[in-house]
């Protein structure tokens, strides 16, 4: 028992000492490794039919990081976004100034952190990212996504299915392309009014409920049109306010707006019903509405006009 008790004081006494004196050499081993493999990688692009898909309106935003080393705020909210755009569930880097770690700890309080969910593809979202430092500011970022594998399956599948059904491949004009789609959509399903006070028996906020159980509330609307907007090659992200969230695609270099929960209500009748007041309608258009609904964040959003 003596000899266990010194074997694990000795192993924390050479740890302690690598980490403050050989400038955690234990450490950069494990660095070596997660460099070398980037933790455990969903590749999405085999879930993409088009080879046209231009996401390059994001530069706008945000830029992709080539290095892992921090060196400034700007430079560490890239680095999430690459982290989160390039579907890494693992990934470590380092710090080089000197409120990195502070500046950590307040991101989700950071409006622009809180959007790259909306600037990156659906199955790239993430729902949780844990942070851990060792004491030389690497930080070890680990990314639980919203969608699974086996989800990623089923919905891709569904969607090819719905193409087929409505023979949407074989229409030539983009507008009808997402016409039929977005009256598909309206017509089967219904807005979760229970998911407002945590009740709701569906997943409502995700492509998997939209298109399996008929229940959505504006995330799963909005996830749904956009993986399928990224299916036939449109290039779109989702914008977000404090309270909702729609689509928004860039189309012969031009933003049109498209918000599925508004053109799928339930009218006083209590029967459910498809309108296109939000329909392919321009910015102005959007923003001329005067709903309290849709003003988006003009900062957030810049590049949107």
């Amino acid at each position: 028992m003596k000899k266990l008790i010194l074997f694990i004081t000795f192993i924390i006494v050479i740890s302690s000492f690598d980490i403050y004196y050989l400038d955690d050499t234990l450490y950069n081993y494990y660095l070596d490794y997660f460099s070398s493999n980037k933790g455990e990688i969903i590749n999405n692009n085999d879930y993409y039919k088009s080879s046209n898909f231009d996401n390059s309106f994001i530069n706008n935003k945000f830029n992709i990081k080539n290095d892992d080393i921090v060196n400034n705020y700007n430079e560490l909210l890239d680095m999430y976004f690459t982290i989160i755009y390039n579907d890494y569930k693992n990934y470590i880097f380092n710090c080089n100034y000197d409120n990195c770690i502070n500046d950590i700890e307040k991101l989700d309080n950071n409006k622009d952190f809180n959007s790259i969910n909306q600037f990156v593809k659906v199955y790239s979202s993430y729902e949780n990212i844990y942070n851990s430092y060792s004491m030389n500011k690497r930080i070890n970022v680990k990314v639980t996504k919203r969608y699974s594998e086996e989800e990623i399956k089923q919905i891709n599948d569904k969607i090819d299915s719905i193409i087929k059904e409505l023979k949407i491949d074989k229409e030539e004009n983009v507008y009808d392309k997402i016409k039929l789609f977005h009256d598909y959509i309206a017509n089967t399903n219904k807005y979760d009014s229970d998911r407002e006070n945590n009740s709701s028996k569906y997943h409502s906020d995700k492509a998997i409920g939209t298109l399996f159980e008929g229940y959505s509330v504006c995330n799963g609307y909005a996830d749904t049109m956009s993986i399928f907007l990224d299916k036939i090659g449109v290039s779109n992200i989702k914008v977000a306010t404090d309270d909702h969230v729609w689509n928004a695609i860039y189309l012969n270099d031009k933003w049109y707006h498209i918000d599925l929960t508004w053109d799928d209500p339930i009218n006083n009748l209590k029967k459910d019903m498809i309108i296109y007041d939000y329909f392919m309608i321009t910015t102005d258009e959007l923003l001329n509405k005067n709903d309290n609904e849709h003003s988006f964040d003009k900062e957030i959003y810049s590049f949107i006009n």
